[in-house]
């Protein structure tokens, strides 16, 4: 919520990736699955191991909902929503 975990694009489309310590987190969306879309949190160790990986489709409402939040505060992070859009507010307050 506040902003203080950097996230980064990863190679692979739709994801973001943020490294925590010895550990890595991949979150992932998969859109091209019309049918049955999907996200992906997957954590690796040290040697880019998966060690835990969560799955969620709009059929699992808890872990869906829960993981969009995380990936649209991922991709926020990202491109720097936030910060663009406040500047962009600033701006407007200065003289001209």
């Amino acid at each position: 919520m506040k902003n203080k975990l950097f996230w980064g694009r990863s190679s692979d489309p739709n994801t973001y990736r943020l490294s925590l310590g010895s550990g890595l987190i991949m979150l992932s969306f998969d859109p091209s699955r019309i049918i049955t879309p999907y996200y992906t949190f997957s954590v690796y160790n040290e040697k880019n191991t998966v060690i835990d990986e969560i799955k969620a489709t709009p059929n699992e409402q808890d872990n869906w909902n829960l993981l969009k939040e995380i990936y649209e505060r991922a991709e926020s992070s990202f491109l720097k929503k936030d910060e663009t859009y406040k500047s962009m507010f600033d701006a407007l307050d200065l003289p001209f």
